[in-house]
């Protein structure tokens, strides 16, 4: 059986192939685009020539795949299978050749279905791109982060933890893995359909990038290369604002993303942007550690498994190993680019089960 892994954000767009438990491909759109950090836009909905290069290197075609694994972002609005008021806007944008991509779970929110298969027009999706009889599956963005890092980790029992910007209306998650059965501790879809709180570290250390003049989803290694050459002088004002919560939920008191923003710009005017990357750094750190502190205890393990745009902040992960975590495991593909393979994984442990998944579990 070949699945097919799909990520089809406005960054960090990629593709996968799996021949059940194998991976054959997995390719971001970046590196054959040549534009770093590449997504999808109006006018292809689909990381084409990620998806084509992964085909081609397993030798199948479209009408090959027998599962297709996708995430719930950015869809063209005619992929979508709508009703009422939003049918009749929907025939007007295809009249009118118009072409928008509302993150599916924006439609989700706003149709107040739990399953995206209820507002997805399958039958079309397979007709206009040649996936002749594949079945269908959305998987949870925070999960398929975590069920990879777990999937190639070392450890039966672990910490499944998450953190990035966001997705699916969550910015962290967690669940504690004992032999591929996952109980989720934090961050699971029950969040969907609420209001997302300006909380996530994610976004305040890319405030912190833009405010020094970098890009946002781009260069925040830079602040983490910045961070070793200045002084944490505003750790403790920006530390103020958050709390880690005693079941590890990381908490802020920002009324709004944009209050974060205004904050991240005003702390950074005064200061270096060695300080500044500083403070942030170690904020970073001392929050994410504390909460996986908690979390462990919670699980009663002492290995983490982690993934999420968060995790590609070396220095953060050798904190978390000289904290708290007696071993620790990062997906290789931790930011956004992996959540193909978690996409396939998650389809798999559905259809398998546990023992069965378990049991096929391979090493890096």
């Amino acid at each position: 059986m070949y699945l097919l892994g799909i990520h089809n954000s406005a960054h960090d767009a990629a593709a996968c192939l799996f021949r059940d438990y194998q991976l054959v491909a997995a390719i971001s759109l970046e590196r054959l685009t040549r534009k770093k950090g590449a997504g999808v836009c109006a006018e292809q909905e689909l990381p084409i020539p990620a998806i084509d290069e992964c085909l081609a290197v397993a030798g199948i075609r479209r009408r090959d795949v027998d599962v297709v694994c996708s995430t719930r972002d950015h869809w063209e609005f005619q992929s979508y299978a709508l009703r009422g008021r939003l049918r009749l806007k929907q025939k007007a944008f295809h009249l009118l050749r118009q072409k928008r991509l509302p993150r599916m779970t924006y439609m989700m929110q706003k149709l107040g279905v739990s399953d995206a298969l209820d507002i997805f027009d399958a039958d079309s999706f397979r007709a206009r791109y040649g996936f002749d009889k594949a079945d269908i599956y959305f998987a949870n963005h925070h999960f398929a982060h975590g069920i990879a890092a777990y999937f190639y980790s070392p450890f039966d029992d672990s910490l499944v933890y998450t953190a990035d910007a966001c997705g699916d209306n969550v910015a962290y998650s967690a669940r504690a893995a004992r032999r591929s059965e996952f109980e989720v501790l934090l961050g699971s879809d029950a969040s969907l359909h609420g209001r997302f709180p300006a909380h996530s570290l994610g976004n305040l250390y890319g405030f912190f990038t833009q405010a020094l003049g970098f890009l946002m989803d781009r260069h925040e290694g830079k602040l983490t290369g910045l961070s070793a050459f200045g002084e944490a002088k505003a750790a403790e004002d920006i530390k103020q604002h958050f709390r880690v919560e005693e079941n590890g939920e990381i908490s802020a008191d920002f009324p709004s993303h944009d209050a974060m923003r205004d904050f991240a710009f005003d702390v950074a005017s005064r200061l270096s942007r060695e300080d500044a990357a500083a403070s942030v750094q170690v904020v970073l750190e001392e929050l994410i550690c504390e909460a996986v502190e908690k979390l462990l205890r919670i699980a009663g393990t002492r290995s983490v498994a982690a993934a999420g745009g968060v995790f590609a902040n070396v220095r953060l992960n050798r904190a978390l190993i000289e904290s708290c975590a007696e071993r620790i495991f990062i997906f290789p593909a931790m930011g956004d680019e992996g959540l193909p393979v978690g996409a396939c994984l998650l389809y798999l442990h559905q259809r398998d089960g546990a023992s069965a998944w378990q049991r096929r579990r391979h090493l890096l």
